[in-house]
């Protein structure tokens, strides 16, 4: 039997913090996969084109695998004022959840670790 080779996808992600918030995207109870789990937008769960948030500094590049797909994530920041400028709290399934209570959450396990790696990062 011949073995499946991963498809591979890169995939890009909005790091957007606000007074204490994060922006962070949260899957449909009936998704296919990570259902009711928050991520890390991407452009179009915000309404922008994947340059605007590769215009963005590049704060973390990593890998990950679900099932045969193997995806390498980019995560470039966006100006707070854009969030607030959009509205994109208004936009289905983004939350702005604030940074004292993501332990309250159910993340991904990889943005659990990529999020808490880039708050240790960006920490004065």
């Amino acid at each position: 039997m011949a073995r499946r080779e991963p498809e591979r996808r890169e995939v890009l992600r909005a790091w957007c913090a606000h007074r204490g918030r994060l922006l962070l995207h949260r899957a449909a109870a009936g998704a296919r996969r990570l259902a009711d789990l928050y991520e890390l937008p991407q452009p179009s769960d915000l309404g922008l084109a994947d340059a605007a948030v590769r215009a963005g500094p590049l704060l973390l590049r990593k890998r990950r695998s679900i099932a045969h797909l193997q995806m390498a994530e980019s995560i470039h920041s966006l100006p707070p004022a854009t969030g607030q400028q959009r509205g994109f709290a208004r936009r289905t399934g983004l939350h702005w959840v604030p940074l004292a209570r993501l332990d309250q959450i159910t993340l991904s396990g990889p943005h659990r670790r990529w999020i808490e790696e880039i708050l240790r990062l960006r920490a004065p």
